[in-house]
């Protein structure tokens, strides 16, 4: 099943490009949620779990970016064209509306602010655009 789900993807080079994406968002993560916008997050504490709880979850979040990172790249391979970083540009134009779309339900849901949505919104496909380069630049043919 696997192998009908990838195609002629390089096997080597997925794998190598979904450690390099993965250890991207866990990164570009901690520089969005943990530092950018932490003082956003405190305008709506009573949403978010306490730093403690937010430790013991961790083992959730890190399954949850590498899912993404995991999908992301598939996707990205079976797309493969070799044109460099100007194609994870591209895929990322793509596929990043797809990614950043759900906060707007989020907002819809929860009693967040403005500032809070338009930050995940900017910083989210900043995020894409990021991954996608990444991605180009280890998938290589």
């Amino acid at each position: 099943m696997f192998s009908s789900l990838v195609g002629t993807i390089n096997i080597k080079r997925l794998i190598l490009a979904v450690i390099g994406v993965f250890v991207y968002i866990v990164i570009s993560d901690y520089l969005i949620h943990g530092l950018a916008m932490k003082n956003l997050y405190q305008e709506t504490i009573f949403l978010w779990r306490s730093e403690t709880d937010m430790q013991a979850y961790m083992p959730w979040m890190f399954l949850g970016q590498f899912i993404i990172a995991k999908f992301f790249c598939i996707l990205f391979a079976r797309g493969y064209e070799g044109r460099g970083a100007m194609e994870g540009l591209r895929f990322s134009l793509l596929i990043g509306p797809l990614m950043v779309a759900p906060n707007f339900i989020q907002y819809a849901v929860m009693p967040l602010t403005p500032s809070i949505l338009a930050s995940w919104l900017a910083f989210g496909m900043l995020q894409v655009v990021g991954a996608g380069i990444v991605a180009s630049l280890i998938y290589r043919k």
